[in-house]
């Protein structure tokens, strides 16, 4: 079944086999603007590659949740989505940014929050801020529910 006009999609906690996933990130129509892979598990770098090289007019995109991902993800984020994306969260990921990382975050223009595991790296938090002063970073933020029908992405 296609959907071609499909704007938003929420696949949280869904446990989606690798398969699955491959054949989701190279089908879904290139029109979304919204979506959540929350705690999706079995989620890779390349699954993130291919799906920001063909979806690139998303606004919101939240890749947060106990997955494999690591900083290359968030590279073809940043490369792909520049012009586009307003909302990212990385919550609840083992990717721990860095000063490079934020310096290629300064290139999206359009980013106003960012979810990230601000607890675990409070010093890059402080340099994120001085860095990105326009940019709203959060742990908690009922702004940065994305695709989600409900509150479950807290």
């Amino acid at each position: 079944m296609k959907l071609p006009e499909l704007k938003e999609l929420s696949l949280f906690n869904t446990k989606l086999c690798e398969m699955s996933i491959d054949i989701l990130v190279s089908n879904l129509t290139s029109k979304i603007e919204k979506l959540s892979l929350c705690w999706m598990p079995l989620q890779r770098d390349e699954h993130i590659k291919t799906l920001v090289t063909r979806c690139k007019k998303m606004t919101e995109l939240n890749l947060g949740g106990g997955t494999s991902l690591t900083r290359h993800s968030l590279n073809f984020v940043i490369e792909h989505l520049q012009s586009t994306l307003v909302k990212l969260d990385f919550h609840f990921n083992k990717v721990l940014l860095d000063s490079n990382d934020f310096l290629k975050l300064k290139s999206m223009k359009k980013l106003k929050l960012l979810r990230y595991n601000k607890q675990k790296d409070p010093v890059n938090m402080q340099i994120l801020k001085k860095m990105l002063p326009n940019l709203q970073v959060d742990f908690h933020n009922d702004n940065m529910i994305i695709a989600s029908p409900n509150q479950c992405c807290r």
